[in-house]
Parts: structure tokens; sequence; C-alpha cells
């Protein structure tokens, strides 16, 4: 009796340093330093002895199964140049479909205006669509995600079976008097300072709202309006405070507080860049709360009164 084992392997180095088990057959590739033709799958062993076959637990450090999306996510740059869904789809159009992006869309479930816009490469499928696509197409999420050009097969989804599940929201089950006995506490106590903000705490949609209560999302909307002019007021404020603290550090220098020289200084200070338009805003609020535009000025520039 023959006991074949497949061991995973996180990277090269350990493949070469991990020696063979003397009870088992190892695979060519497992320890000769030589890429493998297809990865085991993290997280499961599987032993085969004779005609019995079950999984057997992997080590701990194998139970990662996201880590090449992990990577692309906290490192993107790295895999700037390493391939892209873009480039996968076109790969699977022409290997599964004859080069039909209709088809492909048919396969998945999807528009064919979505696929059309991932081979474009304008917009980038999100994760459960990667998941989507790895699964019809019988690959893994990481060869999507890197653009791979890697052995396919075409996996049907079982009837009914939906891999995208939509989220049924629970408020909309709630009768008319109490979702709106519900929206006038959240309104009157203060608790949403927007529409989206109450739609999320009866769980329902903002077009429900809008059809169920037109006069207080009304009032919703325009709460949300005041909530974002103030926060940009805010946000101004403390650039110009940042701004102005500059411009009294140059005068206290004895520099010309000119506006690139303070822009340059904040910008040394914060790491905030102005814009050409608010800098300039900036700069004549400044020189205004100064007063003395004489005493600023460089001697240079100082004009004095002819007898």
């Amino acid at each position: 009796m023959v006991a074949a084992y497949v061991v995973p392997i996180r990277n090269r180095d350990e493949r070469q340093r991990r020696p063979p088990p003397s009870h088992a057959s190892p695979l060519p590739w497992a320890f000769d330093g030589q890429a493998a033709p297809r990865t085991p799958r993290w997280g499961t062993a599987f032993r085969t002895a004779g005609r019995s076959r079950r999984p057997v637990a992997a080590p701990a450090w194998g139970l990662q199964p996201c880590r090449p999306c992990e990577r692309c996510r906290v490192h993107p740059a790295a895999f700037g140049n390493a391939g892209s869904p873009s480039k996968f789809l076109a790969h699977a159009t022409n290997t599964l479909f004859g080069g039909n992006a209709v088809r492909l869309a048919n396969h998945l479930g999807v528009a064919s205006t979505e696929v059309y816009n991932w081979r474009s490469g304008r917009v980038n499928p999100s994760l459960p669509r990667l998941v989507l696509i790895a699964y019809c197409c019988g690959c893994s999420v990481a060869d999507v995600v890197l653009g791979n050009s890697v052995m396919l097969r075409k996996v049907f989804r079982s009837r009914g079976h939906n891999l995208l599940v939509t989220r049924q929201r629970r408020g909309a089950a709630a009768t008319h008097e109490t979702l709106l006995a519900e929206l006038d506490w959240v309104f009157e106590s203060g608790s949403a300072l927007n529409l989206c903000q109450a739609a999320r705490l009866l769980d329902v949609s903002e077009s429900y709202l809008r059809k169920l209560a037109p006069d207080v999302a009304e009032k919703l909307v325009q709460r949300g309006r005041e909530t974002r002019r103030r926060k940009k007021i805010q946000r101004e404020e403390a650039r110009f405070e940042d701004f102005w603290r500059s411009f009294q550090q140059l005068r206290l220098e004895d520099i010309y507080p000119a506006e690139d020289k303070v822009k340059a200084r904040m910008y040394q200070r914060t790491g905030t860049k102005l814009g050409y338009l608010e800098g300039t805003r900036f700069h004549k609020k400044a020189l205004v709360l100064a007063g003395d535009f004489a005493s600023m000025a460089p001697p240079s520039l100082r004009t004095t009164d002819r007898d």
C-alpha cells in the first residue's frame, strides 16, 4: 500500500529546506525548488492510502485562503505591472467562449455591460464578483486579480443557488404606522443627520422613505445639506488657522509673508497644500487682519514721501 501526501508549502525557501518524509512518496515539484503547476488548496491536505481518501488538517500557518488578495490590497504598487482582471477576462473570453463577451456574461449571470466595463479597465470587479468569476472559470481568485493565463474550465452554478445573495431589508416588512412613528422619533431626537442615516437606522431604502413620508424626508435632506455646509466651513476655518500661524511666523522672523512663502511654510508645518484660489483668498484675509501693510513690506518695496 502506497501513501501519498500533498503538503502545502509556504515559499520556495521552505520548499528547499523541508526534507521529504521517509514513509511518503513526494511529488517531484514539492522539494526540488521548482514551481508547482498547481498549488494545493490552503487549509486542507488530502491523504490517499489505498482506496480511502479523507481530509487531514493542514498546519496552522496554512489557513490563509485570501493571502494573495490581502497582499494586492496592502501593496498595490508591487502588483502594478503583474496583470489585471481585464487581462484575465480577455483570456477567459477567448479560451472558454470563443471571444464572445456576451456568452461570458450569461455564464456568470451578470449584465453584459459589467463584463465590457471590466474588460476595458474602466471598472474593477468587487470582491464578490471576483469570487464569482474565479468559481465559474475554475481557477483561484489570485489568478483573476493578477491576470494569469492559466488553464480554465466551465463551472456551472447549481439551479437555485445564488453566490451573490441579495440583502433583504427587514424594515420594509414593518407596518406603515410603525415606520412613521420610528421615523418621527429619529427626526425629533436628532439620531440621523441626513436621509441616508435615517434609512440605515430603519433598515429601509431612501426611495422607500421618500414615498412613505415625503415631508420628513425633505427635512432630513435639508438637515444633511446644512450639516455638510457647517463641516465645510469648519474645515476651511481650520486650514486658515494653519495659514495664519505660518503667516505670523514669517513676520516674527522678519520675512515678508508673500503668498508662496506662507503656503510653503504651511506645507512644511502641517503637510497641507492649498489651491490657487483658496491660497489667494486666505492671503488677502491675512493681510486685512494684519492691518499695517507698509510695516510688513520689505525695505526695497517701501515708499517714502518726497519733501
